[in-house]
């Protein structure tokens, strides 16, 4: 789990990327908040299902599962490794992200509620 941990990276600042987010086309996703604990981002799916983001630049986050998520959850959800590319920041926050990899027609666009 250590290794694990040092290889998340977070963001310069994370308040853009903070909030409350949903989605209408997917089916196994009614929303996703993005919270921070200790200098560390999270995804979390229907209020249920933690994922962890790791900064990879220019604002864009890399999904991983945590290492003791049940593989039916991250199978079910269709998630893990994926890129998030979230929009240019307006008033200091961005207004919302494209995930790739998570809809059958390549990417789904989440907005902020």
């Amino acid at each position: 789990m250590f290794l694990f941990l040092q290889r998340l990276v977070p963001p310069p600042d994370a308040t853009p990327y903070i909030g409350d987010f949903i989605v209408d086309n997917i089916p196994s996703v009614r929303d996703v908040r993005i919270s921070e604990e200790k200098g560390q981002l999270y995804f979390v799916v229907n209020g249920s299902h933690r994922f962890y983001l790791t900064y990879k630049g220019q604002n864009s986050f890399e999904l991983l599962s945590p290492e003791e998520s049940p593989c039916l959850t991250t199978f079910i959800l269709g998630i893990n490794h994926e890129v998030l590319y979230f929009d240019s920041f307006s008033n200091g926050t961005s207004s919302g992200f494209t995930f790739y990899g998570i809809h059958p027609n390549g990417f789904a666009r989440f907005r902020r509620k």
